[in-house]
């Protein structure tokens, strides 16, 4: 297992070397935890489903319970979603921050829009941005723990809980919750799930 370990975020966002070696293991197909701008998170490319199955299994999570993504352009996520009918406007009361919005999906991608839906999360963090630019695709995350168990607040201690992880990068303890959750599958009735 790789580790990367930094003393605080603002480290890790100003290692560019850093950030490219974690981009360039997610793009080979790797599994590694993250630093996110919530909690930390298992993270793997959206669209590489042996990855997103090998989370499903170090979490011991149901396979038929999406992912998220995690996206930081309008392009990718015009991609994800029919963008003609929302009003990007709307919005700015929740993107980019910690908001995770489910919405009608376009495509079908295993383990992130089984149901016709796909929650997007547009992360204001720098870290995440970067990463995201460097590998050029949107990513797919969930938290960091087993599912139905506490969170893991410093990935660290994932270490001896999910050996096989390939990578995992720390930025100490992070003493913040996870996403909130809003359902946008009918626009005139929006409603917060989380």
């Amino acid at each position: 297992m790789k580790k990367f370990v930094f003393t605080d975020y603002s480290a890790l966002e100003n290692s560019e070397e850093t950030i490219a070696e974690i981009a360039n293991l997610i793009k080979q197909g790797c599994v590694g935890a993250i630093p996110t701008d919530t909690v930390y998170g298992f993270v793997c490319l959206a669209k590489n489903s042996s990855a997103a199955e090998r989370i499903i299994n170090l979490k011991g999570r149901e396979s038929d319970k999406p992912f998220l993504i995690l996206a930081n352009d309008w392009k990718t996520i015009a991609e994800l979603v029919d963008l003609t009918t929302l009003n990007k406007v709307a919005f700015n009361d929740y993107w980019p921050g910690n908001n995770t919005l489910i919405m009608q999906s376009k495509q079908s991608i295993p383990f992130v829009s089984n149901f016709g839906t796909v929650a997007i999360r547009w992360p204001a963090n720098n870290f995440l941005d970067k990463l995201i630019n460097k590998i050029g695709e949107p990513l797919i995350s969930t938290s960091l723990n087993q599912s139905g168990e506490e969170l893991i607040k410093d990935s660290l201690l994932a270490e001896n809980i999910f050996p096989t992880l390939n990578f995992l990068v720390s930025v100490g303890e992070l003493i913040v919750s996870p996403s909130s959750i809003y359902d946008l599958t009918d626009f005139s009735n929006i409603r917060k799930v989380r």
